[in-house]
């Protein structure tokens, strides 16, 4: 690629990437979302695809980008997982100290075939705001929890 990538409507993307090819499209400028698919002559039982819509937010010392849509990943015929993305922030802007940038929230896996959910929570004890400030956390910036379920609406902090 010889300019960064900054799609205008309708244009278009393609790659290859070892066996697989890659097709992206800008389906919608405001808000910005993306279109994509993976897909391989050599691998035809698997497919990806997706349509992907990026929020920012902006504070003081920090950005936050948030991704909207989904991944669908297809194995088969009849095997499909959905993938919902989370955000990452990036830190430290404007002071003096190093740049952060770190995942946050929560990556959701579904498998409706089966019935099977999976949560993946990055920095689950992070305290934002006024909380930040007076209440320590428990746990390192880079901690990782998760737990596979069939309750879509579990709170695993309960377990």
């Amino acid at each position: 690629m010889l300019k960064p990538f900054n799609p205008i409507l309708g244009e278009t993307f393609q790659a290859t990437i070892g066996d697989f090819n890659l097709n992206m499209e800008q389906i919608s400028h405001h808000p910005p979302v993306s279109s994509f698919m993976i897909e391989s002559a050599k691998h035809p039982d698997f497919k990806s695809y997706g349509n992907l819509e990026s929020v920012a937010y902006t504070s003081m010392n920090s950005v936050k980008a948030t991704i909207k849509g989904s991944f669908v990943f297809e194995f088969g015929k009849e095997e499909k997982i959905e993938m919902f993305p989370n955000s990452c922030k990036i830190g430290s802007l404007m002071s003096s100290t190093k740049r952060t940038y770190k995942y946050t929230d929560v990556i959701v896996f579904r498998d409706d075939k089966n019935g099977i959910f999976c949560f993946i929570y990055f920095d689950p004890d992070e305290k934002s705001g006024f909380k930040s400030l007076f209440k320590s956390k428990e746990t390192p910036s880079d901690t990782i929890e998760g737990v596979i379920t069939t309750d879509e609406n579990l709170d695993y902090k309960s377990i």
